[in-house]
Order: C-alpha cells, then structure tokens, then sequence
C-alpha cells in the first residue's frame, strides 16, 4: 500500500475500529506500519463534566497503548467565547497532564 505510518481517527468504546489497542497496533505492525497519532474528540456539556474527563483519560491511555506520540483534539468548544475559553483550557489542562504520563503529546488545533 506504501503507508508507513497513520493516525487514527476511530476511538469509541475502549477500542480503535473496533479492535482493542494492543490487537490494532500489533495488526498495523505487521502490515509494517506504525500508529503514530490520534484524532479524537468528545463533546461536552457542564452536566458530562466528569463523564468526558474520564473519557480523555481512557482515550489518551488507549492511544498510548496502541503505540501513538501524540494525540490531536480534533473537536474543541468554540474559542470565540469566554465561558466556552475557560471550558476549552480546562479540557485540555487533564489531557496534557496524561500526555506527559503517558508520553504522548497531546495537542489541539
């Protein structure tokens, strides 16, 4: 095919495309390639506060699992506004914290 590297853009449920991280990084291992990143993004609402930090949290593991060195957060709140800003910073503080544990660059657009 002549990729040698990819990012991925389907995490849900624990699971990259359905397969668990390890079983998705050994499978793109042995087709020669190398996961490399990850886009993810989960939305957001003041009543899913702890709901979505604990989805960063197993998102980001997840990636580390699978053998990604970074990870992009594809969706964030909208910056334009001051209350959405605040929510914006305070998602990403959590998951640049997890980065830096799991050795995953953490990154947003």
């Amino acid at each position: 095919m002549g990729y040698q590297t990819l990012e991925t853009a389907g995490y849900g449920d624990g699971k990259l495309y359905g397969y668990a991280p390890a079983e998705f990084r050994k499978m793109c291992e042995d087709l020669g390639m190398q996961v490399m990143g990850a886009h993810l993004g989960r939305s957001y609402t003041k009543e899913t506060d702890a709901e979505v930090m604990d989805w960063w949290k197993q998102a980001l593991d997840a990636q580390a699992e699978a053998g990604c060195s970074y990870a992009v957060a594809g969706f964030v709140p909208d910056r334009r506004k001051t209350r959405r800003h605040q929510t914006l910073l305070r998602l990403l503080q959590p998951g640049g914290r997890r980065g830096q544990e799991t050795r995953a660059a953490f990154r947003f657009p």
